[in-house]
């Protein structure tokens, strides 16, 4: 079995773990199952629940890439930057958890979360056939798109559509930790060139 194989199964354990600790009972679809039934995936509004469920998405996906990068990273500022992603977007999802249960709101599965969901699983099986520093180069080059589209979606999406104070006030922090990211990975991404 190839690498690419043996770490799909790991990436969605770990979004379920990260999705189940939130109460959020994702769609067959989100649980790995084989369902082309999208309509029970809300496309036509972006609701606060639909924006919960795209960070804790996102954040999920972001830790589980660094746990694997920083157990198969050469470059020792990699391995650091993979260690903070699990660190940082834990630590951004248990404050979104615990932002979700005081709001007594159900996590919404949506388009957004999907696609992220499938875009990671797409990096990280790209990632699983490289090593040493072609991996290094890889993943951080990955990281970079990655928190810049993440710093795009929250600046042009997902901030101006949050309806609540506190989700707003919870994704403006999110905000300048992805830029923080964003930032290291570039300047890592200049050193390894």
């Amino acid at each position: 079995m190839s690498r690419a194989r043996t770490f799909a199964p790991l990436a969605c354990a770990g979004l379920l773990i990260g999705l189940a600790a939130t109460g959020c009972r994702p769609t067959a679809r989100a649980a790995g199952a084989a369902n082309t039934d999208t309509t029970a995936v809300k496309t036509d509004t972006l609701t606060d629940a639909a924006i919960a469920g795209i960070v804790i998405t996102d954040n999920t996906t972001d830790s589980s890439g660094g746990a694997f990068a920083a157990h198969r990273a050469h470059n020792a500022a990699v391995r650091t930057f993979a260690q903070r992603m699990v660190h940082d977007h834990g630590a951004a999802n248990a404050a979104a958890t615990a932002l979700v249960h005081r709001m007594h709101m159900s996590v919404e599965d949506s388009k957004d979360a999907q696609d992220a969901r499938e875009h990671s699983q797409h990096t990280m099986n790209d990632l699983a056939s490289d090593s040493g520093r072609t991996f290094d180069r890889h993943y951080i080059d990955a990281e970079v798109k990655s928190h810049q589209d993440d710093l795009d979606n929250l600046d042009k999406k997902l901030i101006p559509h949050a309806q609540n104070n506190d989700l707003k006030q919870l994704l403006m922090r999110q905000r300048a930790t992805v830029n923080s990211h964003l930032q290291q990975a570039k300047e890592i991404q200049g050193q390894l060139r």
